[in-house]
């Protein structure tokens, strides 16, 4: 008798032949004297279909959960799997995690990662390995925005507190960053950059153990950000007379005013135009006090705005 028998999966053949019904042992190949001839049995090993794996690593920064489900794709559709087969960097930190298909990178270095798909029972078994760097966790240092008087005192400059990724506890700053000006109190009005630089800011951690030395932290990289003081106008008092005149009297001469609150040495030199006073008061108003309204009218100044304060004019009998 002869023929062909396969198992379950399709990978191993056996072929049996001869004249003598023979029990077949898989996996081996025999011959037995028979009645009219050999016995034998053969086995031929199968492979399945080839699949491969595609797979395009994503970013990777400390401390950044990433999910790998989409990076690796097979090309028998089968879902792909991940694992960690070897990263380097700095021993003090926990290895790198991998949770289901979510990556969680430790430390700043390489991280290699293997991606496969084990088969079934049409496809042989697939993997690839990728090797990813880890880039430092970003912190922001943030000058804050200022503002100040011309004429005034430059504010103290100060910056946004620096964020760290929820749950480290490794991470120790020291330090503070340097913020500075070229705005001064003699500055005129606009905007001036406040810029900030890393001053004696430092990222570290004591790798045996609080109290210990601190050891600077690689994992963690300073992005400084610059911010605006703006310098507003001063304030100028525009101000007009008041004056007590009697029934019948003519008011001389014209209405006047005051221009005070002036700052670094400016003078009225530094206002132009004039502002407008008027008054409903007439020689023959009968006895009272009537306002004298000051509007700005034409009056301009460089780094001065203008409060205009009224004045009054009481005619007595």
């Amino acid at each position: 008798t002869s023929g062909i028998a396969a198992d379950d999966h399709l990978r191993n053949v056996y072929i049996t032949g001869g004249a003598s019904s023979l029990p077949v042992t898989p996996g081996a190949f025999q011959t037995q004297p028979g009645g009219g001839g050999d016995a034998y049995v053969a086995r031929i090993t199968t492979t399945g279909a080839r699949q491969e794996i595609a797979f395009n690593p994503p970013k990777l920064t400390f401390g950044a959960p990433v999910n790998l489900t989409h990076h690796a794709i097979a090309t028998s559709g089968l879902p792909v799997q991940y694992t960690v087969v070897s990263q380097g960097g700095y021993v003090n930190y926990a290895p790198t995690t991998m949770r289901g298909n979510v990556l969680t990178p430790t430390w700043v270095g390489r991280v290699t990662i293997e991606a496969y798909q084990p088969g079934n029972a049409t496809y042989d078994g697939a993997a690839t390995r990728v090797s990813v760097g880890v880039n430092p966790e970003r912190l922001i240092v943030a000058a804050e925005n200022a503002s100040m008087v011309y004429g005034g005192a430059v504010p103290a400059l100060s910056c946004f507190p620096i964020t760290i990724r929820v749950g480290d506890g490794v991470v120790n700053l020291t330090g503070a960053p340097s913020l500075s000006t070229m705005a001064t109190s003699k500055s005129s009005i606009g905007t001036y950059a406040i810029d900030i630089s890393q001053g004696t800011l430092a990222a570290g951690y004591q790798p045996y153990g609080p109290g210990t030395n601190t050891i600077s932290d690689p994992n963690y990289a300073f992005v400084f950000k610059n911010a605006t003081l703006t310098i507003q106008r001063a304030e100028l008092t525009v101000a007009a007379g008041n004056y007590t005149i009697h029934q019948g009297q003519r008011i001389e001469p014209e209405l006047t005013y005051t221009i005070t609150g002036f700052v670094n040495g400016d003078t009225a030199k530094d206002v132009h135009g004039k502002p407008i006073l008027t008054t409903k008061a007439r020689f023959d108003s009968p006895p009272g006090t009537y306002p004298i309204i000051v509007k700005p009218g034409t009056l301009s100044a460089r780094n001065y705005k203008f409060k205009e304060v009224d004045g009054s004019i009481t005619i007595v009998p």
